[in-house]
C-alpha cells in the first residue's frame, strides 16, 4: 500500500480548506475595512465647521440651482458640489441597493428643490437607460468645506 500517495491526497485536502479561510477572512477584512471607513467619515464630519466656511447646520432642502453636480460615494453617501466652495453631504437613511460610484442619479422632485425623503435612482452613465440602482431615499444634507471632502475621498480610496 502507497502510504505517500494517500498522505499527499491529504495534503491536498486539507490546503484546500485552508484555502477557503482566506475568502471568510477576507470578508471579514471587508467589514472592517467599512467599519472603519464609518468611522473616520463620522470623524471628519464632526469636526466643526468655522462660522466663515457656512451658516447653519443641515438642511432638508436645496435648490437646484445650489448645486451644478453630484457625485457618488458609495451605497449611503452622495456629494453634492455647488457653487465656488460649497459642499453638502447627504447620508441616506438607508444602504441604497446598487448605487455606485460614477453613475448618473435622476431625482423625483416636486418642485425646484432636492428634499429629504425625495427618491431618486441612478443609471448607467455609458447606457443612461440602464437602471443601476432601486429606489433610494435622500437624508438631510450636511454643509462640509472642500477639506473634509478631501479628508472623506481619501478614507474612501483606502
Amino acid at each position: 500500500m502507497n502510504h505517500s500517495l494517500y498522505l499527499g491526497a491529504a495534503m491536498v485536502v486539507l490546503a484546500g480548506c485552508a484555502a477557503s479561510t482566506p475568502s471568510s477572512e477576507q470578508a471579514l477584512d471587508a467589514e472592517a475595512a467599512a467599519q472603519a471607513r464609518q468611522e473616520t467619515l463620522d470623524d471628519i464630519l464632526d469636526a466643526p465647521l468655522t462660522a466663515a466656511a457656512y451658516a447653519g447646520d443641515t438642511e432638508r432642502c436645496l435648490s437646484t440651482y445650489a448645486y451644478r453636480s453630484v457625485e457618488v460615494l458609495d451605497d449611503q453617501l452622495v456629494l453634492f458640489k455647488g457653487n465656488g466652495d460649497k459642499r453638502w453631504i447627504n447620508r441616506l437613511p438607508r444602504r441604497c441597493i446598487g448605487l455606485r460610484p460614477n453613475e448618473v442619479l435622476r431625482f423625483e422632485m416636486r418642485s425646484n428643490r432636492v428634499c429629504e425623503t425625495d427618491s431618486f435612482r441612478s443609471y448607467d452613465r455609458a447606457f443612461m437607460t440602464t437602471l443601476s440602482s432601486g429606489n433610494c431615499t435622500l437624508g438631510q444634507f450636511q454643509p462640509v468645506t472642500p477639506e473634509q471632502v478631501a479628508a472623506i475621498e481619501v478614507a474612501f480610496e483606502g
